[in-house]
């Protein structure tokens, strides 16, 4: 009898462990989502919303950007060497 009231025990310890690895998996998901993928989704909008000006200037200054940035982390990573 003590058997039987085991296994019943450990079936409802996986079911339980079953259940909170999937709402933990959901919450996860979640975060992902409002951590990553919904700032991605709120710049394309903003994106998209600029004008033809706009989008051709900020292209302009891009690679300027890029070459600053690594020239700035270069630097930095130089000095704490």
């Amino acid at each position: 009898m003590q058997r039987h009231s085991q296994k019943l025990w450990r079936a409802e310890v996986c079911q339980s462990m079953r259940a909170w690895y999937l709402i933990q998996g959901q919450l996860d998901l979640e975060a992902i989502d409002v951590a990553f993928i919904q700032p991605l989704k709120d710049l394309h909008a903003w994106w998209e919303r600029q004008s033809s000006a706009t989008k051709a200037y900020i292209n302009l200054l891009t690679p300027l950007i890029g070459t600053g940035l690594v020239a700035f982390l270069a630097k930095v990573m130089k000095t704490t060497l």
